[in-house]
């Protein structure tokens, strides 16, 4: 099994911004401490497992917490890349979930290239996994950042949703964008409401952004 450690850097703009703005050291999540916190009925409300830092599944007792927070009666969307887990963890973390659940499966482009942003993915398990939470009747959604290298693959990966079975398909612009990373940038109309162009202009020396 692959840990999270080896897969944080899927993401890896995504991880250079945090580690200059989050300079903190991470741990895993104890799921007993989870659980004493969370003392309360969760029966109506949705708890989204997303992490900005490393996917929410390479938890080594990913499976428990959800079991915890489903004994709770909420429902949970994860939202994960879904790569290099065994069907079997699929299977087990599927007998976990309902319908009334959701899996965002982040997938920024075709089978081909999505790697260019997430490096280390793996299309053969991610389609594995949504195989898996498709036959167990999981809703499952195909999450699209556009990107300069996959903004014209849209209209393609849409359909290679459909043909897996998901539920939904969603394209989710992006505006953390900055000097390093402006060969990524896409169409203007495919960028986040909060682009600005002055992200790409270099600070000057010793100059701090505003903090809020």
């Amino acid at each position: 099994e692959v840990r999270m450690q080896e897969l944080r850097f899927l993401a890896p703009e995504a991880a250079a911004f945090f580690k200059k703005t989050v300079p903190v050291r991470l741990t895993d999540a104890d799921v007993q401490v989870l659980n004493s916190f969370l003392d309360v009925e969760l029966r109506d409300n949705w708890i989204t497992l997303c992490g900005n830092y490393g996917a929410p599944i390479y938890h080594p007792e990913f499976v428990s917490l959800v079991n915890m927070l489903k004994s709770k009666g909420c429902s949970i969307k994860i939202v994960t890349n879904g790569s290099h887990k065994k069907r079997e963890w699929w299977q087990e973390l599927c007998q976990a979930l309902t319908e009334h659940d959701k899996i965002y499966f982040s997938i920024d482009g075709m089978p081909h290239d999505f790697m260019q942003y997430r490096e280390n993915a793996d299309w053969p398990s991610i389609q594995a996994a949504i195989e898996i939470c498709r036959d167990n009747k999981i809703p499952t959604v195909w999450n699209f950042i556009p990107f300069r290298f996959n903004q014209h693959e849209i209209e393609q990966a849409r359909d290679l949703s459909n043909q897996l079975g998901m539920t939904d398909f969603i394209v989710e612009p992006s505006d953390r964008f900055d000097q390093q990373t402006e060969h990524l940038v896409p169409e203007r109309n495919l960028l986040g409401p909060r682009w600005s162009a002055q992200q790409l202009v270099p600070l000057p020396r010793g100059h701090r952004p505003p903090t809020s």
